[in-house]
């Protein structure tokens, strides 16, 4: 446990930033400090989960195996958050990227085809007109 203390005291600033970068990213704009506690304590606690996982005889920095439960944390974080119905972690995981590329996928098609949606509003005006 004074080694984790250890590890804690030199990469807390990287485990900060790493947070800072979830939430920032993910549409969050302000600061709440409130929420970034949360975030923190969960990976904290993802980190104390993986630690007896850790065998110290592959030679391995500890940060390096943990990147995954440093990850994992916050998305646990926003499952939670966001509805809670999901049955596991990797399932919530799934559905994001799902999500991603869908969102994705029609910023691409916006960029590739610009005339697109000007032709189907035009499309929805005149069916609307005609059945109104």
């Amino acid at each position: 446990m004074l080694c984790f203390c250890f590890f804690l005291h030199h990469a807390e600033k990287r485990l900060n930033s790493a947070i800072y970068r979830f939430l920032t990213r993910n549409g969050i704009d302000r600061y709440d400090p409130a929420r970034f506690l949360d975030y923190k304590l969960e990976v904290l606690q993802m980190l104390l989960y993986c630690l007896p996982r850790l065998d110290p005889e592959q030679e391995t920095e500890f940060l390096k195996y943990a990147k995954h439960y440093v990850r994992d944390g916050p998305l646990f974080c926003r499952m939670m958050v966001e509805a809670g119905s999901f049955a596991s972690l990797a399932e919530y995981r799934h559905v994001r990227q799902i999500g991603a590329i869908y969102n994705n996928s029609a910023k691409t098609a916006q960029k590739s085809f610009p005339s697109l949606p000007s032709k189907a509003d035009t499309r929805m005006k005149a069916y609307l007109r005609m059945n109104c």
